[in-house]
């Protein structure tokens, strides 16, 4: 579930694994470090709800899990070079 936080400690416990085994564990199969793919799954969500809805940008950011949306702008434009607002207008 995206748009809410996702607790590391709780997915441990879910999988039954130390901290450091979770983190290896998951890194081996994905690539990445959770946080990373977390990130990148509520940015894939922002950018087809930007592409596909009439949302607003600050109700894309709080239901793609963003806690603040000047975090959702800057990880936004660091992630695609553009605004979100830029990134809609060139999406049409």
């Amino acid at each position: 579930n995206l748009a809410r936080p996702i607790e590391a400690r709780e997915l441990y416990r879910l999988a039954n694994l130390s901290h450091s085994r979770f983190s290896e564990a998951f890194r081996e199969a994905f690539g990445v470090p959770l946080v990373h793919y977390i990130r990148a799954q509520r940015l894939r969500r922002v950018k087809r709800l930007l592409r596909s809805t009439e949302m607003t940008v600050t109700e894309i950011a709080f239901t793609s899990g963003f806690s603040a949306v000047s975090l959702f702008n800057r990880v936004f434009k660091d992630e695609t070079g553009m605004s979100p607002t830029q990134f809609r207008r060139t999406a049409i």
